[in-house]
C-alpha cells in the first residue's frame, strides 16, 4: 500500500467512526425501562410486571422505596434459562411455569436497594432499583 492509500483509508475509518458515534449518542437500549407501563399501583402496593422469555423484560426498573411490592412474572411458552428465577435478596429460587403468571411478594425495600433477579445460569437478569 502506498502512503496516499493509507491516509485515505484512515480518513474513511475516522469519518465512519464519528458518524457512528454521533448517530448513537442518544440511543437508549429497548430493554431499559422508563416505567411506562410495567408498574401499577393498587391498595398501597406497587405491582411490577416482568416478562420472562428469552430474557427478562424490562431488564431495568425504578420503583418506589418503602412500598410493599408484588412482582408479576409472566411466561408464555418459556422453556429457556429464564424459566428458572433466582432472587438472592429474597432467598427465592423457583422453576416458573412454561405459561402463566407467578406473583412474588417483596417486602418494602429501602431507598438505594437493588433487587436482582436472574436465571439459573445468570445468562439473563433484571434489576429493580428502589428510589
Amino acid at each position: 500500500m502506498n502512503k496516499s492509500s493509507i491516509i485515505l483509508s484512515t480518513g474513511i475509518v475516522l469519518i465512519a467512526g464519528f458518524i457512528l458515534l454521533f448517530s448513537t449518542a442518544n440511543f437508549q437500549p429497548a430493554d431499559v425501562s422508563d416505567n411506562n407501563g410495567n408498574i401499577t399501583y393498587k391498595n398501597g402496593m406497587q405491582i411490577i410486571d416482568i416478562t420472562a422469555k428469552g430474557g427478562f423484560y424490562p431488564a431495568n426498573t425504578i420503583a418506589k422505596a418503602d412500598t410493599p411490592t408484588t412482582l408479576k412474572i409472566t411466561t408464555n411458552g418459556t422453556f429457556d434459562c429464564s424459566a428458572t428465577l433466582i432472587i438472592p435478596l429474597l432467598n427465592y429460587e423457583e422453576l416458573l411455569p412454561s405459561t402463566g403468571v407467578t406473583e412474588i411478594e417483596v417486602p418494602a425495600q429501602e431507598k438505594g436497594k437493588v433487587l436482582i433477579g436472574l436465571c439459573n445460569s445468570a445468562t439473563y437478569s433484571f434489576n429493580i432499583k428502589f428510589e
